[in-house]
């Protein structure tokens, strides 16, 4: 697509579609994480995130839905916070880095049950 600029010229827009290594689309699913962090005590959990498939002019979901297993879940309260933000998101990702392992993290933050 091609959007004629004010001045003189144009944006091209290029639209695809999302697909995994796997060859399987993500269009306006995404990708269903291997661990769950839920927000710690204090923290808002109906704030909406915004999503591709939230916007005007999103491309639809193709294909079938993927099944979901069971994903392991833990607070992010069990992470340590970092920087000055004090951000316990990004603790958790250090930890799982730090780790080496999905079951080494789970471990170490004290996985809480399967959902």
């Amino acid at each position: 697509t091609i959007l004629p600029l004010p001045l003189e010229g144009g944006l091209k827009m290029t639209t695809a579609l999302y697909y995994a290594p796997s060859g399987k689309t993500i269009q306006a699913r995404g990708v269903a994480p291997d661990i769950i962090i839920n927000p710690a005590k204090g923290d808002d959990p109906a704030t909406k995130r915004r999503r591709e498939q939230d916007l005007p002019g999103a491309m639809p979901a193709v294909g079938k839905e993927p099944v979901h297993t069971a994903t392991p879940q833990v607070s992010e309260s069990g992470c340590p916070e970092v920087g000055e933000n004090k951000d316990r998101q990004l603790g958790c990702a250090l930890a799982f880095l730090h780790a080496g392992s999905a079951k080494k993290f789970l471990a170490v933050v004290k996985a809480q049950p399967r959902i």
